[in-house]
Parts: structure tokens; sequence; C-alpha cells
């Protein structure tokens, strides 16, 4: 079936695609070429039915949409949105590239002719291109912007952090300050009173000093008074 794709001598120059000013799309073709693909894509620019022919009798569909298939033993790739655009064939429901219809297949040989339609399905692939690189440009955009956040809060977080640790240090230091300076002033306080408490032991041990002396004068003085009033006194009876 895929071979009634091949009906006429229609070819594309692959080569004018690698003079385009969009490098994206270029560099989309080189990559192909890699693939083992050049004389099915065409450098020179002929239409080899062995290797398009080859491309439909062992593509699939995947379950996750990617059209796959195999070529001189080299594993292709295409993704169900690219293979739809650059064919402009149905994909749903399709397991098997030999399922497509003959007038599909047929159609899809125009893609290949040197009419208008080879720069519709480029610029197609342009744009493809185009909105795929626009998309990243944001994503990463979206991801420098979310960066740029995520580094100004982090950065607020270490002031935040360099602020608190400051004022605790300096709160620490005065709470310091104070206390040396009520220890000084404790100290001082009981220098103070232990120079009153030495003095006012001192003036007690004075007054006690003169308090015990009057008092042993006074003592001295009744002695005397009582002597001299009862006068001289007998002599002792003599002891037999």
């Amino acid at each position: 079936m895929a071979s009634s794709l091949i009906s006429s001598s229609h070819h594309i120059d692959f080569d004018s695609v690698f003079g385009m000013g969009d490098a994206a799309l270029v560099q989309m073709f080189e990559s192909l070429i890699a693939t083992g693909l050049k004389e099915f894509l065409g450098c020179p620019a002929v239409f080899y039915e062995a290797a398009l022919t080859e491309f439909f009798t062992n593509g699939s569909v995947r379950e996750d949409g990617m059209v796959v298939s195999t070529i001189r033993g080299t594993t292709v790739e295409i993704s169900e949105s690219f293979f739809a655009t650059a064919f402009d064939l149905p994909t749903e429901g399709l397991t098997d590239l030999s399922d497509v219809p003959k007038n599909l297949l047929f159609d899809a040989r125009s893609l290949f002719s040197e009419s208008k339609e080879q720069d519709r399905v480029l610029g197609a692939l342009s744009r493809d291109s185009n909105d795929q690189r626009n998309l990243l440009s944001l994503e990463l955009q979206s991801s420098h912007k979310q960066l740029g956040t995520q580094i100004v809060t982090t950065g607020l977080d270490v002031v935040d952090v360099r602020r608190v640790v400051r004022e605790s240090h300096q709160e620490l230091n005065a709470r310091i300050n104070s206390l040396d300076e009520q220890v000084a002033a404790t100290r001082n306080d009981l220098l103070k009173f232990s120079n009153q408490a030495q003095q006012t032991l001192n003036i007690i041990t004075i007054q006690l000093s003169e308090l015990v002396a009057y008092i042993n004068r006074g003592g001295d003085n009744k002695k005397g008074e009582s002597s001299s009033s009862r006068g001289p006194q007998p002599p002792p009876p003599p002891v037999d």
C-alpha cells in the first residue's frame, strides 16, 4: 500500500533548506540527516522510493502518540503533531501506517512536489519551530523570575536573621553592662556599710570603756567614804 505513494517523479531539493535564515529549522533537518535518512530526505534532492516505502511499511503509532519507524536499521521517531502537520494525515486511532488510505498517501506525495505545497510545509515547520522556541523562552523567563524571587526572598531572610542576631547581641551586651553596674554599686554599698559598721563599733567600744571606767571610779569613792565614817576599830580579842 505504501508503494502507491510513488506514482510520479516528483522530488524536493532540500539543499535550499540549509540556506534559510531560520537556524532552528536548519538544525532540525540536519538532525534528521544525522540519523541516516540522508537519501530519504534528499541530498542530492531525489525522492527515494525504497526509503519512503520502508518508512511507511515499518511505521506504527505508539500509545504516547509518537510515530515510530525504521529505515535501514535506524529508528526514527516523529511526534504526532509534527507528523499530522507535515503530511496532513490523521493519527487518531491509527496504529499502523500501512492502514493509511491510498488517497491520503497519494495526497502526501504532493508535499514533495515543486509546487507551493512545499513552501506551505516549510512554513508550517518554521511556525512550529518558532512556537516551540517562544514557549521555551517563556518557560525560561518564568524560571528566571521564580529563581530571582527565591534569591530575593532568601536574601531578605538572611538580612532578617542578621538583624535579629545583631539586636540580640546588643540586648545581651546592654544586660551585661547593666549587671556590671549593679555589681559595682553593690560593692560600693557594702564597702560603705563596712566602714560605717567599723566606725560604729569603735564608738561603742570607746563608750563602753568610758562607762566601765566611770563605774570603777564610783565604786572606789564609795569605799573610801565608808571607811572614814566608822573611825578606828578596836583590835580583835586574844585567842586562848
